[in-house]
């Protein structure tokens, strides 16, 4: 979360919750330890995968110490978020901004993956695509209601040529203009198989590796489950990876029962499971097979929500 990597007071960095405040070098606390990007990269990490910085709904730009928000109501999909840059008012300000940031995680050896939310819009009835043709950008059920798969009141079609042309449009302009090396896909069960490809096509024309990773929960959007970028479809989905939740259940116990206890914190619990995970998740006689092929698995302890 930009905001969260530099906001606090004694981050030792000047421009605090800010683009260019995680391209400050060598900033420490006061007693001596790191901050910002020099602590992500003492952590030894390879990649940093950054919450939503294209243009959000529910902070106010020019005054965004009011409100707090992760980023995922999206409202303009090409356009770095203002609140994060020094001038919001100056449209330049973001885009340069943003784009140092990355170069320089690019200059301390680590990759960037964004995090997109291409499965819906913060507000649909005033939305640019409703606006723009009245039903066509969204789901509907037969009976006429809007799809809400994501639970957020709409679900982007991105199934219709346009729909998907737009998403295609939008990888294509963060991967050349601002030079991301993957993307995090929120709620990527809602999005089709077809679109999805067509991403992966996209990406594996670019030199350097680009990484694909989603969230593959089959949602109750109105796309048939044949069609969903779901994990249980992962066959279709070559070098695409999803998150594995029951890789992060079984090791700290279930996400929505805080007393429930897994293999690190239950005394061993679940170790018939671990033959499973370490494969891969990919073992039919230890369960169902996550995934279809072992690469295709993101194991995870804690991720952002």
């Amino acid at each position: 979360h930009v905001r969260d990597a530099t906001i606090h007071q004694a981050s030792g960095i000047q421009n605090k919750g800010k683009f260019i405040g995680l391209t400050e070098q060598d900033t420490t606390t006061e007693n001596g330890y790191s901050t910002g990007i020099s602590y992500i990269k003492e952590l030894g990490c390879t990649h940093v995968q950054i919450l939503p910085i294209n243009d959000f709904a529910r902070v106010d730009e020019k005054q965004p110490d009011n409100d707090y928000n992760w980023g995922y109501d999206p409202l303009y999909f090409q356009v770095p978020e203002g609140s994060y840059a020094t001038a919001p008012e100056n449209p330049v300000s973001r885009i340069k901004e943003c784009k140092k940031m990355i170069q320089a995680f690019h200059q301390a050896g680590l990759s960037v993956i964004l995090d997109v939310v291409y499965n819906h819009v913060f507000i649909m009835e005033e939305s640019p695509f409703e606006k723009l043709v009245p039903g066509y950008y969204f789901r509907y059920h037969a009976d006429g209601n809007l799809s809400n798969g994501t639970g957020v009141g709409n679900d982007f079609a991105t199934e219709r040529k346009m729909g998907q042309k737009f998403i295609l449009d939008t990888i294509d302009f963060w991967l050349t203009e601002y030079r991301v090396d993957g993307f995090r896909f929120d709620l990527m069960g809602a999005i089709d198989i077809e679109t999805m490809k067509k991403i992966r096509n996209r990406c594996e024309q670019e030199i350097t590796p680009i990484m694909l990773l989603g969230e593959g929960w089959d949602l109750p959007t109105a796309l048939t489950s044949s069609m969903k970028a779901t994990s249980s479809n992962s066959n279709q989905l070559e070098n695409v990876r999803f998150f594995n939740d029951y890789f992060r259940d079984s090791v700290k116990g279930n996400l929505f029962d805080t007393n429930d206890k897994g293999y690190i914190n239950g005394d061993g619990r679940f170790i018939e499971r671990l033959p499973h995970l370490l494969s891969g998740s990919v073992l039919p006689k230890f369960g169902c097979p996550f995934v279809s092929e072992v690469n295709q698995t993101i194991n995870y302890v804690e991720c952002h929500d």
